[in-house]
């Protein structure tokens, strides 16, 4: 994407947070999920809800995301995403989405949740604590 990026712009720094966001989450692609959760680099320059929806994307098919669980398409869940910047909004959802999973989990009267769902609960905490999320 920078290879892309770097004919637009004489210097793709210029570009600020967008770009150290990208920079940032480079290394994460191809790590595994307490590397990601434990990367220092969220919660400052990766926000909390962009790092969870990068472990929703890579959950089992039953660890549903947002706007799965709403039943929205995506363009819908990107549009709502676009009108809620706030991250305490974002997380307030995110956290839905794995309160569902966990519902379903018990309704099957399942003892085991997937081996990524304690990284998300703990990046969701994290995020929960920074950005003073309401219970």
């Amino acid at each position: 994407m920078e290879l892309a990026i770097s004919p637009l712009c004489k210097r793709v720094t210029d570009l600020g947070s967008s770009y150290r966001l990208l920079r940032a989450f480079r290394p994460l692609l191809f790590q595994n999920d307490v590397v990601i959760g434990d990367s220092p680099s969220i919660g400052d320059v990766i926000p909390y809800s962009t790092a969870l929806h990068f472990l929703f994307s890579r959950a089992p098919p039953d660890v549903r995301p947002p706007y799965q669980v709403m039943e929205w398409s995506i363009s819908r869940y990107s549009r709502w995403l676009d009108e809620h910047q706030s991250q305490r909004e974002r997380l307030n959802m995110l956290r839905g989405a794995l309160e569902n999973y966990v519902n379903s989990v018990r309704a099957k009267q399942g003892t085991e949740f997937a081996d990524i769902y304690p990284q998300m609960v703990k990046l969701l905490q994290k995020g929960m604590e920074k950005h003073s999320v309401t219970q």
